[in-house]
């Protein structure tokens, strides 16, 4: 009988701790789930699918100042300045923020 390796059993429940979350943000999306799904990608440096939750979180919630501002946060410290402007500009464009008080045009 061959056993799984420690190493193995980390990455198996990794994809299924990921799964669980889809699936979770799927049936009933919030905003905690979102944060902790995006962290968690982020710590595996999968920058590429951290992008399409915030685009997914953003659906869900485009009010969330704290989510643009994340969002774009990571698009400058990947280096992606444009894509952080485009971010900004896109929310400045929204009818109805939770933080107008905000000022989000000073990157």
């Amino acid at each position: 009988m061959v056993m799984p390796s420690d190493s193995d059993l980390m990455v198996l429940c990794i994809f299924t701790f990921l799964y669980l979350q889809g699936v979770a943000i799927g049936k009933c999306p919030k905003d905690k789930l979102f944060r902790a799904y995006i962290e968690l990608e982020i710590q595996l440096r999968e920058f590429e699918r951290c992008r399409i939750l915030y685009e997914k979180f953003l659906e869900y919630n485009a009010e969330n100042c704290m989510t643009w501002i994340k969002f774009a946060e990571l698009e400058t410290i990947l280096g992606e300045t444009e894509r952080a402007r485009a971010i900004y500009d896109l929310a400045t464009q929204q009818a109805r923020l939770d933080m107008p008080e905000v000022n989000l045009t000073c990157a």
